[in-house]
């Protein structure tokens, strides 16, 4: 059986799904030659990664992680609380939970995963 070589190299983005990070998605765009397609009804953002696979020739990845809401001591109590509800496990990721999925990231375990937007959320349910 053969096995994937270690790669070279690793590019992990955040990808924050909110209207106020419009700035950073169109960044990702420039600079990756992706697409933004733009749902407004329910502020989801797709980016993809036209150019992975050409990395991936050098054994260098390329993905992106939307940590969902992380608490990070920004919100208010109330809307710390409307937030909340809607995780199955009843509370907001803490920064080690899209830490790990990003230190797993760059690992050579991870080396087949390129080009892919992944949501560490949680569970987050949108439409509850």
């Amino acid at each position: 059986m053969e096995t994937s070589s270690p790669s070279i190299g690793k590019i992990v983005t955040i990808v924050l799904f909110t209207l106020s990070c419009i700035g950073l998605l169109l960044f990702l765009w420039l600079s990756f030659g992706g697409t933004i397609p733009f749902n407004p009804q329910g502020y989801e953002f797709r980016v993809s990664f036209p150019n992975a696979d050409q990395l991936a020739d050098q054994q260098i990845t390329l993905n992106a992680v939307n940590p969902g809401p992380v608490d990070t001591g920004y919100a208010s109590p109330e809307a710390y609380e409307a937030v909340r509800r809607h995780f199955p496990q009843h509370r907001w990721g803490v920064p080690d939970d899209p830490a790990r999925l990003i230190a797993w990231l760059v690992t050579d375990e991870a080396a087949w995963i390129t080009g892919q937007v992944i949501n560490s959320e949680g569970g987050f349910r949108r439409w509850a």
